[in-house]
């Protein structure tokens, strides 16, 4: 979490906001003012903090005792995860770990390591997200071949924000939500990556208000 300059990371990609949460900055509930942007993630970057965790986990990499960590990644999915995992290598080699770095092709990386579940430490992954369902994903009875998460205090928080019908109280929920995630640390989020769309005007389409990308009111333009 501390090894790893967001900023930078989010420059390699080319067109990406960096983040340390698993909700797109324009969810409220994500509280972007707090967890995105190049002023907020870099208070994440501590370098120094995390060379004395590593000291105070046992390990003393100034004497050859380093922390070992495998780590798989695509060489190209939505851009330039080549670039990215090698700089995360050298990120945490930096701070006293030991990187195993493998890069496949995407479609290998998917078929040997994602959809088995092969990883053994570290994964790169782009992931999707939404409010109504990233609770989903973090709780006891959610099955997922790369990770299960099972911490019963924030499957009970999970529970509360999926059934809460007030905003306010829920966006509540949520705030402390994200104190479990990043604390749990299970996944450690880089940045939202941006998708830039565009639109043949022999096409009338108005985008839904909530985000979504679906084509149901798709119509050719009368002309």
């Amino acid at each position: 979490m501390y090894a790893l300059d967001r900023n930078l990371l989010a420059q390699v990609m080319g067109s990406a906001t960096p983040t340390v949460v698993r909700l797109s900055r324009y969810d409220p509930e994500s509280f972007a003012e707090k967890y995105a942007g190049a002023e907020n993630v870099a208070k994440w970057y501590d370098p120094e903090k995390a060379k004395a965790l590593i000291k105070e986990a046992g390990y003393d990499p100034a004497a050859g005792k380093k922390p070992k960590v495998y780590f798989d990644a695509p060489a190209l999915y939505f851009g330039n995860e080549k670039e990215i995992a090698e700089a995360i290598k050298a990120m945490l080699e930096d701070v006293g770990f030991e990187v195993e770095l493998n890069i496949l092709e995407r479609a290998a990386h998917f078929e040997q390591i994602v959809e088995p579940g092969n990883n053994r430490d570290l994964l790169l992954v782009t992931l999707g997200g939404g409010a109504s369902l990233v609770p989903l994903f973090y709780k006891c009875d959610w099955w997922e071949p790369t990770y299960h998460v099972c911490d019963p205090e924030w499957d009970a928080l999970s529970d509360q924000i999926l059934t809460e019908v007030d905003k306010e109280k829920r966006k509540a929920l949520w705030e402390k939500w994200w104190e479990y995630y990043l604390d749990y640390a299970q996944t450690v989020s880089l940045m939202e990556i941006d998708n830039i769309y565009a639109m043949s005007d022999q096409f009338d389409w108005t985008p839904r208000a909530d985000g979504w990308m679906t084509f149901r009111g798709l119509k050719l333009a009368q002309k």
